[in-house]
């Protein structure tokens, strides 16, 4: 079931408004239901359309092993936190 889980999921990229940057969305194919967001729970954009897809498959990839290996992880790549500021990925 969890294979099948991490094999309906996609990754696309939108632009951010404010400020101009581009973040990565994880979505159910069927339903576009979001999965993760690397906007929403990292606080990460990036300068480019392909960086943000780049890092969007990495963290589909991590999904997908770890729903193979038995169980989603959690988090990502770490990345620099700076409270109440954007962080660029890089």
């Amino acid at each position: 079931m969890a294979r099948r889980l991490a094999e309906a999921l996609t990754v696309e990229v939108r632009l951010l408004a404010e400020p101009c940057l581009w973040c990565w969305e994880i979505r159910d194919k069927a339903d576009r239901t979001l999965v993760e967001s690397g906007w929403a729970a990292r606080w990460t954009a990036h300068a480019s359309r392909d960086e943000a897809l780049a890092a969007g498959r990495e963290r589909l990839a991590e999904l997908r092993a770890g729903a193979v290996a038995g169980g989603i992880p959690r988090g990502g790549r770490p990345g620099r936190r700076f409270p109440g500021r954007l962080q660029r990925a890089s």
